[in-house]
Formats: C-alpha cells, sequence, structure tokens
C-alpha cells in the first residue's frame, strides 16, 4: 500500500479504504448477485463480473483517490467479485446432494490456499 499511497501523494489509509470497499461492495452485491445468477444465468452473471472488475481497475488507474474509490468499491467489489463469487458458488452447490458445506467450504478457500503457495 505505500507505493500506491505515495503515488497518490496521501496517506496509507486511502488505498485501504479502497480495498475495505471492495470487500464490503462483494459482501453486499454477492447477496442480489446471487438473486440475478437464479434468474439469468450463472455464465452471463460471471462475465458481466469479469468485465466489471476490468472496468473497475481501468477507473482505480486513473490517479485520483476518488477513482480509486469508486473503481475498487463499485466496479471491482459491488459488480466484479460479487459477479463471480456468489454465482460460482450457487452453481457449485447445486452439484452436491451429500456434504454441500464440505465442497462449499472447499471453493471458499481456494484463493487464500493458492495464494499461501
Amino acid at each position: 500500500m505505500k507505493p500506491t499511497a505515495a503515488e497518490l501523494g496521501s496517506e496509507r489509509t486511502v488505498p485501504a479504504l479502497a480495498y475495505s470497499l471492495a470487500w464490503v461492495g462483494a459482501a453486499w452485491g454477492g447477496i442480489v448477485m446471487g438473486r440475478v445468477a437464479e434468474r439469468v444465468g450463472v455464465k452471463w452473471t460471471v462475465a458481466f463480473g469479469a468485465v466489471m472488475i476490468g472496468l473497475g481497475l481501468v477507473v482505480s488507474a486513473g490517479g485520483s483517490t476518488w477513482r480509486l474509490w469508486v473503481g475498487h468499491g463499485l466496479f471491482i467489489g459491488l459488480l466484479g467479485n460479487a459477479g463471480i463469487n456468489a454465482p460460482c458458488y450457487i452453481y457449485v452447490s447445486r452439484w452436491f446432494d451429500r456434504r454441500r458445506g464440505t465442497a462449499l467450504a472447499l471453493i471458499s478457500s481456494g484463493q487464500y490456499v493458492a495464494g499461501a503457495i
């Protein structure tokens, strides 16, 4: 976060807030995107989420504080990550009749295990 804060000419709280907004956006957006995925379909919802993450990265690279917050909070978190994670959980949960909780725990921890490796 130090290089990002230095490039913006601000404190470390600015990129930290952007990161937090992405997580909060993903949490609230996941509720909505789960319902959207059931009506529209998982494939289209995940494709929309991927495009929104790309758009959020472009907006965030604009160089100002508000663009960083909008890019991360709205596009990457609320529309992007929520558009990918929640529909994938719904899709995988339909595969399993037994041990559904174990399957969901494995896919939700996969990103963290990959990051650790």
